[in-house]
């Protein structure tokens, strides 16, 4: 990010600032991922980068996920989603219509979440995503089990088929994390999937990791060590956020209105 500003590459400087707003977000830090996405949507917005905007609408309605805020992070995914049909990015569509079809099975609204996932399975299968097509894979059958559309014993079973020695540590928590929310009395699995997101969350401290833990053991993980303050360039200046996503919405209307 310092090289970006010292050469005045914008681009590069909005890009940094937004990873820099996911390591803080990943670590619970909601404060300040949220003032990195606020200039990183403002800097997006300024340069036309319409790649960017829909990055920084998606980085935010994560934001609003983890503070619950539940209806405004479903409305910036459905505008995340609809900016990336109309750019032809399919990874990243894929990846937004994921994360909305989390956001109703975290609310519990299994019917809304399931053809939300179904496209994004869809997309991640026809273009090779291989990792939006593990999660989606696994969603999927969590979903057609909480729906009543297959029996808890098959659900089960198709979930354990997919634990296969190429699956990454993650891969492999997901699956034994689902079996055992599923299925309180798959013990195997909980304790499994606790001893795998205890090993995570050493290695990466990402908050994910230790919600989980919590919710399997009901026990909590210490605090990671504290990430470096916000740089200067992104504390200097307040942005209204909601009069940046007011424009963003705006600006992705007019393009519906002109693809249409």
């Amino acid at each position: 990010m310092n090289l970006a500003l010292e050469i005045g590459y914008q681009l590069s400087v909005s890009v940094n600032i937004g990873n820099m707003g996911t390591v803080y977000l990943e670590q619970g830090d909601d404060a300040n991922a949220g003032a990195c996405y606020a200039y990183n949507l403002y800097l997006s917005m300024q340069l036309g980068d319409l790649f960017g905007v829909s990055f920084a609408l998606w980085y935010i309605a994560m934001a609003a996920m983890n503070q619950r805020r539940y209806r405004e992070a479903g409305r910036l995914l459905a505008r995340a989603a609809t900016l990336a049909r109309s750019l032809d990015i399919p990874y990243e569509l894929s990846a937004y219509l994921l994360t909305h079809a989390e956001l109703y099975a975290t609310q519990e609204n299994y019917a809304e979440a399931q053809p939300l996932n179904d496209e994004a399975l869809k997309i991640a299968e026809e273009m090779g995503f291989d990792d939006i097509l593990f999660k989606t894979r696994v969603l999927a059958i969590r979903l057609a089990v909480l729906l009543g559309q297959t029996l808890l014993a098959a659900g089960c079973e198709a979930l354990e088929a997919l634990l296969t020695p190429a699956l990454d540590e993650r891969q492999r928590a997901l699956i034994h994390y689902t079996l055992a929310q599923l299925d309180p009395g798959q013990e195997a699995h909980r304790l499994q999937a606790v001893d795998l997101y205890r090993q995570l969350y050493v290695t990466s401290s990402e908050i994910e990791f230790k919600r989980r833990y919590q919710a399997l053991t009901g026990e909590t993980l210490p605090d990671p060590p504290p990430l470096p303050p916000l740089p200067e360039i992104v504390t200097r200046q307040q942005f209204d956020i909601e009069q940046l996503i007011r424009q963003a919405d705006a600006l992705i209307t007019e393009l519906e209105a002109q693809s249409g």
